[in-house]
């Protein structure tokens, strides 16, 4: 792999082309500083290794045009792999993080008496099914990137307590070693959030942030943040933290034993629970499925119809996330806030009602030093492009990945 044989110089021109290209000569001066002479050997010998190509020349240039390079994206693929609560994932990528093609596995009723011994050999069977049908082998990727529910002992690539799913058996799951026998690839694993905040702070909207949150909203809240180039992490390495913070004292007792934590009143399940309650309790809804079948798709389609309880549920627990997260961004200040996930990515009610109440209680009286962004660069599929982009830096050794 001519991955392994580049040195330094070579890896810093390399990753910009990466991350910033098609670039010529002439812009890798200005981005790297090197002397003519020695970007010129660089280049040459990039391109002689076959990390580097020459695709065409500038169109825009006047006179002789130079010559425009990128990174080789047909020398290796990286695989990111998405595992949540709802779905599995996986998308193939080219080196530059370009979707290639990918594949979805839902779970829940279908799959909800089954356990991930069952669900990971046939999910990886899908994968290995996709790679076929893009004539990519084993040995054509570079590795695989495991977005995972947390925690996650990265050190090992093995899942901690996860007790979250609704089979058995998530918990002290040995995840690299699986999709590593099964792919024949190298396999990296971390929290799904975190890969989520890196792939946007390195290759999406946080490009230009030193300091960027992320939080993933659906039936649990994860957030993840990056401060300065560091993954700031939680000591047990837990992606939920935020989720289990005191918003109202005494408040509704949330599954983790306390009361008030943010999770009782922000999530796909209370919003859909709320709803499920007042539908019986005979108010009127637009909603048209069985009360005790009612999920949160039903609830924004209906609020998106004009049902009144339905935005009023959706706009209630988007006060409550906004009131937290105004306590979260006057403690530390991101420059960037990216507000995923399905709650917030099907629902403008939800996500508009989180602006306005942090927005009304941040602290700070100049307000515009934080900039919202609803989803992100990637969507839905933030984590499993993530995933490809935490093996990826973690293979170039990049200090962050620490």
């Amino acid at each position: 792999m001519f991955l392994d044989k580049i040195n330094d110089d070579e890896k810093n021109v390399f990753l910009k082309l990466q991350k910033d290209g098609p670039l010529t000569k002439k812009q890798l001066l200005d981005i790297t500083g090197f002397k003519p002479s020695t970007l010129n050997r660089i280049v040459m010998s990039l391109v002689d290794k076959g990390a580097v190509v020459e695709i065409g020349q500038q169109k825009s240039a006047v006179g002789r045009k130079p010559s425009v390079f990128d990174v080789n994206i047909d020398e290796k693929y990286l695989l990111g792999i998405d595992i949540s609560r709802t779905a599995l994932i996986a998308i193939l990528c080219d080196m530059k993080l370009n979707i290639l093609t990918s594949i979805k596995m839902p779970l829940g009723i279908p799959f909800g008496d089954q356990r991930p011994v069952v669900l990971l050999p046939v999910f990886c069977s899908q994968i290995r099914h996709m790679l076929e049908e893009q004539r990519c082998k084993s040995s054509d990727l570079l590795g695989a990137g495991v977005a995972m529910v947390g925690p996650v002992d990265r050190k090992i690539g093995k899942t901690q307590d996860v007790n979250t799913f609704l089979t058995p058996g998530w918990d002290e799951l040995k995840l690299g070693d699986i999709f590593s026998r099964e792919l024949e690839c190298p396999v990296y694993v971390d929290n799904g959030v975190y890969a989520a905040v890196l792939v946007e702070y390195l290759y999406g909207a946080g490009r230009n942030h030193k300091s960027i949150s992320f939080f993933n909203c659906g039936i649990g809240i994860r957030s993840g943040y990056i401060s300065s180039g560091g993954i700031i992490r939680t000591a047990d390495n837990a992606e939920a933290s935020f989720a289990h913070t005191t918003i109202v004292p005494m408040g509704e007792r949330c599954t983790c034993g306390k009361r008030g934590c943010i999770g009782c009143y922000s999530s796909t399940v209370v919003i859909s629970e709320n709803v499920r309650r007042r539908v019986v309790m005979g108010e009127d809804t637009l909603i048209e499925t069985p009360a005790d079948r009612i999920i949160y798709s039903d609830v924004v389609d209906a609020a998106e119809r004009g049902d009144k309880m339905c935005k009023q549920e959706l706009r209630l627990a988007g006060e409550y996330f906004g009131i937290a997260l105004a306590n979260y961004i006057t403690l530390l200040n991101p420059e960037l806030v990216i507000i995923g996930g399905v709650m917030a990515n099907a629902s403008s009610d939800f996500y508009e009602s989180v602006l306005e109440s942090a927005t009304a209680n941040i602290y700070y009286k100049n307000k515009t030093h934080v900039h919202f962004l609803r989803g992100g660069t990637y969507q839905n599929n933030t984590m499993a492009i993530g995933g490809a982009a935490m093996f990826f830096e973690k293979y170039m050794k990049n200090p962050i990945m620490d």
